[in-house]
């Protein structure tokens, strides 16, 4: 029985990055790519309603509505955007609530 070490070997998420499951943020990334990294990183981190939190930041991120995101999945992400938006996943898939890094509580 062999067991690989931690980040050894391991697969990039489809529609991600290589090296991103390493918590590397891509140079280039559009809405639908950083949404795919970002809920790969939190489901892995085992964070409740990981897809959820995903859109709830990057919606604080860019300042557009879920709708929005959907409607534009090939619209890029500029390098500071992307750079904060998986700052913040970072601090949710670490535990942080998503209520504490965006400053808003979402009714359903």
């Amino acid at each position: 029985m062999s067991m690989a070490m931690p980040n050894e070997n391991r697969a990039a998420v489809p529609g991600g990055t290589p090296g991103a499951m390493r918590g590397e943020v891509p140079a280039v990334m559009n809405v639908r790519a950083a949404l795919r990294e970002a809920m790969a990183r939190m489901r892995s981190a085992g964070v409740p309603s990981h897809a959820l939190a995903a859109e709830l930041l990057l919606m604080h991120v860019v300042g557009r509505d879920r709708a929005w995101l959907y409607a534009h999945p090939e619209a890029p992400l500029d390098a500071e955007d992307a750079r904060r938006y998986f700052e913040l996943v970072t601090k949710r898939a670490a535990g942080t609530p998503t209520q504490y890094l965006t400053g808003k509580q979402e009714f359903l």
